[in-house]
């Protein structure tokens, strides 16, 4: 999936967040491109957004509730 397309994704996920748009907005796009750059590397996506599998569970959860289930599934990674 292309940067573009992960970004729509994650904004059209963020509808029960409880944040600021703007910082969904910003959440959204360093995840998408980290999510890009990744190339589907759990490891990789967590070491582009600088952190570890909990607190990027949490960044997720916060700002995209909808997508926990499919997060959680991709960030089971045993190495990461």
């Amino acid at each position: 999936m292309r940067a573009d397309d992960t970004y729509q994704w994650l904004i059209g996920s963020s509808a029960r967040s409880a944040h600021d748009s703007f910082d969904i907005h910003v959440v959204a796009s360093v995840l998408a491109l980290a999510m890009t750059e990744a190339n589907g590397s759990a490891r990789e996506m967590s070491e582009r957004m600088g952190l570890d599998k909990p607190a990027l569970m949490e960044l997720i959860g916060a700002m995209f509730p909808d997508l926990m289930s499919a997060f959680a599934g991709v960030l089971d990674d045993p190495l990461l």
